[in-house]
């Protein structure tokens, strides 16, 4: 993404916006925006799910877990209220913060603009990194591990593409069977499923394979099968690092490697949310000149993830985790 063209952080140029817009304002919501659309690209995940709006750092709400039908039910009758058995759901989004300089050195040198750019991707790939493991986290831990277990061991190891292909494709089968199986979904969502795989073995779904007769990808065989859409992340792995915080969700390169999972997962607000502070009551994007230095930037976005409880009518009775994700542990060797 071009982030900045050649003068949008120049404080000497003033920029036309409105009678109550000015120059610097017009740059900070610039930079936050860019930063912003960047960092949605980067965690592709969020599209799987919905997105939500947020004006509070928390919502909490309820609706009923199920609704019963009488049927048949006599003509001109008039039947008792049902007892309807609620269920609470509750999103709490937290903050997340990232800064880049543009420094004098950089200005004197005509550099500032590049610096300006390349700051941006930095800062964008940050949050998006960030935002994304949120997402995968919050959806791994809330995968039921009860009777039925919808956590298995995958039959291969995925990056083994030269004897895995079917191993590969009996595993999704079984998640697929098991989501249509234990959870609330119609049938006809199955065709709204996606796999978050490790980034490593992506490969392996574009590799050409023989299946019956047919010579073809195994992404193109899920797709036809089951209409799956395969997505690869770099954050589905077990293992973090203690500095996490400071290096940002991939940490270190060391473990990454290995211990990595997929998930397999129905698509949409249903099975989960991810929501984003969307309100005015405090600024987002910050400039500041720090004397004999440069300009900072600040710039903050608030956002989390919560899972939907299941329906009461479904297999799964513990509202807070869902039969509407699978995982697919030890697929990496």
């Amino acid at each position: 993404m071009n982030f900045l063209g050649p003068t949008e952080l120049a404080p000497q140029r003033a920029v036309t916006t409105g009678p109550s817009t000015s120059p610097i304002s017009f740059q900070k919501a610039v930079v936050k925006n860019l930063i912003y659309k960047e960092a949605d690209r980067i965690a592709n995940i969020q599209k799987l799910i919905g997105l939500q709006g947020m004006d509070d750092l928390a919502i909490k709400f309820t609706f009923p877990g199920a609704i019963r039908v009488r049927y048949p039910f006599p003509e001109g009758s008039r039947g008792p209220r049902s007892h309807v058995e609620w269920a609470e759901f509750d999103l709490t989004i937290e903050k997340a913060v990232v800064d880049f300089m543009i420094t004098d050195e950089a200005t004197i040198r005509g550099k500032n603009q590049l610096q300006a750019r390349m700051s941006m991707r930095r800062a964008a790939e940050a949050i998006g990194y960030q935002k994304e493991y949120n997402m995968v986290r919050v959806l791994e831990e809330h995968v039921s591990t009860s009777t039925p277990d919808m956590s298995v061991a995958a039959a291969d190891y995925w990056n083994n593409w030269d004897s895995a292909d079917r191993a590969i494709s009996d595993d999704i089968t079984a998640g697929v069977a098991a989501i249509l199986h234990n959870s609330n979904i119609a049938v006809e969502d199955i065709q709204n499923i996606s796999l978050i795989c490790p980034a490593r073995v992506y490969p392996a779904f574009m590799t050409s394979i023989q299946i019956e007769n047919i010579v073809t990808s195994l992404k193109a065989h899920l797709g036809r099968a089951f209409g799956i859409n395969i997505v690869p992340s770099k954050n589905v792995y077990i293992d973090r690092k203690s500095t996490e915080t400071e290096k940002g969700p991939l940490g270190s390169k060391a473990g990454h490697d290995t211990n990595c999972f997929a998930l397999l997962l129905v698509n949409g607000p249903g099975t989960a949310m991810h929501g984003v502070y969307t309100g005015g009551a405090v600024p987002l994007s910050e400039r500041e000149r720090i004397q004999g230095v440069g300009y900072n930037y600040t710039v903050t976005q608030y956002f989390g993830t919560g899972v939907v409880p299941e329906s009461l009518d479904a297999v799964n009775v513990d509202t807070s985790n869902t039969y509407r994700v699978y995982k697919i542990e030890s697929v990496v060797e």
